[in-house]
């Protein structure tokens, strides 16, 4: 788990300086795709340092494309893995970013959402109602948001587990 002031403070730097607290590793992946894939070390382990978060890319044949997905997949992962302090000063330091609520994942502003939703959702005791009261969205807005993205669904549905609800449908 990582705080919510380390969080926005990491999601603000641009990808250069994002991945300069980021260890790299590139390595050959493996599976279908021959030798052209085989042979090169195309796939990217990005290891954030500070939070100690890592993820991996090998969906393509080039490292680059592998390196600005992992970046994208890792920027995700540590929205996702925010704590609450429970002070009251967090909703201080949410009020304070200024974005534009997006659910579509391919703009800047969807790690910051994913942040605030989860920051909201963990301290609603996983009531989706509740949080998009807080968010000022619709529950149907809000659940479509959830489920836009895989690896945002399954931590959804593993806070639910850990409050005792059942389980959203997909």
């Amino acid at each position: 788990m990582i705080s919510l002031k380390d969080a926005i403070e990491i999601l603000r730097l641009g990808n250069t300086a994002f991945t300069k607290g980021c260890r790299i590793v590139n390595y050959q992946a493996s599976g279908p795709g021959g030798q052209k894939r085989n042979r090169k070390l195309s796939a990217v382990r990005l290891s954030h340092i500070k939070s100690n978060i890592t993820v991996t890319s090998a969906e393509f044949r080039e490292t680059h494309r592998n390196l600005i997905i992992a970046v994208s997949k890792l920027r995700l992962e540590i929205a996702l893995k925010i704590e609450i302090s429970g002070l009251g000063i967090d909703d201080k330091l949410l009020e304070a970013i200024n974005f534009k609520y997006d659910i579509n994942e391919k703009k800047p502003d969807f790690q910051f959402s994913v942040l605030k939703t989860f920051y909201y959702f963990r301290q609603n005791s996983a009531s989706v109602r509740e949080t998009a009261e807080k968010l000022q969205i619709s529950s149907p807005k809000l659940i479509k948001f959830l489920k836009k993205n895989k690896q945002v669904w399954q931590e959804t549905q593993e806070i639910r587990k850990k409050h005792g609800h059942t389980p959203l449908n997909r």
